[in-house]
């Protein structure tokens, strides 16, 4: 899972704390392990936990998560995004996993649906996820975003590297992109083959 919670300071780790136990709870004493359903009931569960849906008032606090199930037996991965995409690459060339377009908790008067993708994974596919803090960070002559595009053509380009490799080749990148300036926002990439 590559979750980004919404909020900043202790609404964020009250966020953090909420969303973990949530995860926990579904996955290992529900026994659910069909990413949608996790999904669906991750975000329920944010709602109740928050009272969000008794007020429009209430905190609008959620996340954004990317979570993937792998079934290594099967070699099968199943894929579902609230506003976080899946990146896979096989024999070079990338496909982007749309993620749906409803975050996990906020109050809107109706519940969305999340939605799995299954792939037949093979030897050598790459993946990854990742929050919009990479893209979202400024920097460059003209200070502007990095963009998710330049991100997925970073990832293509570094993806037959090692681990390590990967992780030094986007902090330097990362570094060289945003120079003296701030970063903006949290960064997490998580990549596996």
């Amino acid at each position: 899972a590559c979750v980004d919670f919404t909020g900043h300071g202790v609404p964020g780790a009250f966020m953090s704390m909420i969303g973990t136990i949530l995860l926990d709870d579904i996955i290992e004493k529900k026994g659910l392990d069909q990413a949608d359903e996790i999904l669906n009931e991750l975000h329920l569960g944010v709602v109740k936990s928050l009272k969000q849906n008794k007020s429009s008032k209430a905190s609008q606090d959620g996340m954004d998560i990317a979570l993937c199930i792998i079934d290594k037996a099967a070699n099968q991965l199943q894929f579902a995004g609230a506003f976080r995409p899946l990146v896979h690459i096989r024999d070079g060339k990338l496909s982007r996993i749309k993620s749906d377009a409803a975050p996990i908790g906020g109050f809107r008067g109706e519940e969305p649906s999340y939605h799995t993708h299954q792939i037949d994974y093979q030897t050598g596919d790459v993946f990854y996820v990742y929050t919009d803090g990479y893209p979202d960070q400024f920097g460059g002559e003209k200070n502007k975003k990095y963009m998710t595009r330049r991100f997925r053509d970073l990832l293509q380009s570094i993806h037959t590297l090692e681990s390590e490799k990967q992780k030094e080749k986007l902090q330097e990148e990362l570094d060289e992109w945003k120079g003296p300036r701030d970063q903006v926002d949290d960064i997490l990439v998580i990549g596996f083959r």
